[in-house]
Formats: structure tokens, sequence, C-alpha cells
């Protein structure tokens, strides 16, 4: 995510919204994707903040899926790092955040860059799991991913709009979009239609539900990072990282738990762009919000690799 984030000074203890009494239609699966971007320019630094987050979160039993950005993997491996392999190890999901925008000018070009991000995490010790983020380009993103293997795919923005046939008309303002950092919105625009994943078979057609083959798209219900700007202006290209995020997110988990627009697999992919930090508090506070509605029976944690299991387990 091309966010430009700002550490804030926030309070340490927030004010939740409170579960709601009764749960409705099926849980959501929770799946809290973290996009560890590489932007720190002292990686060793990167490393000890990453390994921060898979502390709290063993701490609180939160199971989490972890995709690596091109920039952090060069660095993991010129400093023969094993952070990527730990996480595996304690039970994570792994595999890439692509960015294969940025060689999207020709198909085998992109293709080759998404098979070599794969190919550099097996170098690093990691069985890097079959779903990637970060994939959206003018090429057939669909098809660039089940060319490499992959069964799922998420962190679809605006940008993902470049490789459709025809842009429906709801999406006209993204008509002239090359920018990817510009185009950055969640796709579907509504929250109930990001809670139901659906299967593509080309990038022409991507945003049309009822396939029965093909690969599953996963959806950002929303980004931990920026939640509350977002809640307030999807548009929103800066924002600051608060104790405010954290009261957002549950706003929108508690939409997801009550939706019950379709009976189908219902995943809540809380997306959390790793490259600008908060504090162990404000993780334990988001953990732990999740984790009341997780022992209620209200919701469900799961990584991308367990939810696609349950999403072939459903069919089509």
């Amino acid at each position: 995510m091309l966010w430009l984030l700002v550490l804030a000074c926030a309070p340490e203890v927030v004010d939740l919204p409170a579960p709601a009494a009764v749960a409705t239609g099926a849980p959501p699966w929770v799946v809290l994707t973290v996009h560890v971007e590489g932007l720190l320019e002292d990686h060793p630094a990167h490393v000890e903040e990453l390994r921060e987050l898979l502390a709290e979160a063993a701490e609180h039993g939160v199971p989490l899926t972890i995709e690596a950005s091109p920039e952090f993997l060069a660095d993991e491996l010129a400093y023969g790092g094993t952070v990527l392999q730990e996480a595996q190890a304690a039970g994570h999901d792994v595999s890439v955040h692509a960015n294969v925008y940025a060689h999207e000018d020709s198909y085998r070009e992109a293709a080759d860059h998404l098979r070599g991000l794969l190919r550099d995490e097996r170098s690093l010790g990691v069985h890097p799991r079959p779903h990637a983020s970060g994939l959206c380009s003018q090429q057939d993103w669909v098809a660039l991913a089940e060319e490499a293997g992959l069964a799922a795919a998420g962190g679809i923005v605006a940008y993902c709009l470049r490789s459709l046939d025809d842009l429906p008309p709801e999406y006209a303002a993204y008509a002239a979009c090359d920018d990817p950092a510009a185009c950055h919105e969640r796709v579907p625009l509504a929250l109930p239609q990001r809670l139901y994943p659906w299967r593509a078979e080309r990038g022409g057609d991507w945003l049309a539900e009822g396939g029965d083959a093909g690969l599953w798209l996963v959806p950002a219900a929303v980004s931990y990072p920026c939640a509350a700007e977002a809640e307030a202006d999807p548009a929103a290209e800066s924002c600051t990282i608060s104790g405010e995020d954290v009261p957002a997110v549950a706003r929108a988990l508690e939409a997801a738990i009550a939706d019950r627009s379709k009976e189908r697999v219902k995943a809540f992919n809380l997306t959390w762009s790793y490259g600008s930090f908060t504090s162990r508090r404000q993780m334990a506070n988001l953990f732990e919000m999740i984790g009341e509605r997780v022992d209620d029976g209200r919701a469900r944690w799961a990584t991308m690799d367990e939810l696609t299991d349950e999403l072939d387990a459903q069919g089509p």
C-alpha cells in the first residue's frame, strides 16, 4: 500500500465500540494480511519491528498472513535474513506483496517478476503459500497469478481496474488512472461487496461474480493504518496512525458481522501496510478488540491459506 503514513503520539488506551449483544449471520473469517513494504532505509530496524509484531501476535494467539515486498525480499537476501522463515515456523502464512505494476509493460516481464519473487522466498528457506497481493496491473493479472500457481489474491484496489475490457459506469472516475499510488481505494467500493470472495478467470472481467473456477479474489474490507481517515474519505492519500484507527476497524467489523446480504463464506480481510509502525499497546488494542469477537463466537481467525480452504469447500 502506497499511503503516506505519519506516526502520531496517540493515547495508548482508547474507547472501543462494544460488541453487539447478539451475533447475526455466519461469523466472518478475519484474515490479518500484513504487507511488509520494506520502506525503511535501516533494514535491520525494519526486521526488528516485524519481530515485535510477531511477538505480539504470539501473545494474543493471532495468525498472520505475511506478504513481503520485492524491496524487503532483496534486503533479506542481502543480509541473509531469517525473519520470514521464523514467521512461517511459528505458523503464519508467508507469501509476496508483488508490486507487479512496476513490470507491467509486458505480460512476460510481469510473469517473470512474480515467479522470481516466489523463488527469492524459497531461497530464504520459506515455502511461499499460494496467494499474493500487489498483483494489479494493466496486464491480465489474474492469468499471471494462476500461471504462478496461486489460488487467491488480495490487495484488490482501484488500480486493478486497468485490466478490465469495459469499465463499469460506477468506476468512471478511474478511467484515466495510471498511478497506483493515486488509485489505491479498495474495490469494490461498498463494504458488503468486499466481504464475499469470488472467482475470476481473466483480468478482462474480474469484477463479474458467479464464476465456478479460477483465482479467488479476497478484497480488503478495511486497512488498519489510516482506517479512521479512510472511514471518512476512502480516497484519502495521507493519514496519521492514531488511536482512532482501532475503533474504526471495530465499526467495520461489526458491520461485517451483521451483514446478511449473501449466503456464502464471509471474509473480513484486514490489511496492514507494515512500513510505518505503531506501538505494542496499539497492536494489543487491535488484537484484543478482534479477540473479544472471536471469543464470543461472532468472528473467527484464519490465514489466507485457511480461508482459501473454506472457499474451496464451499464450492463456486
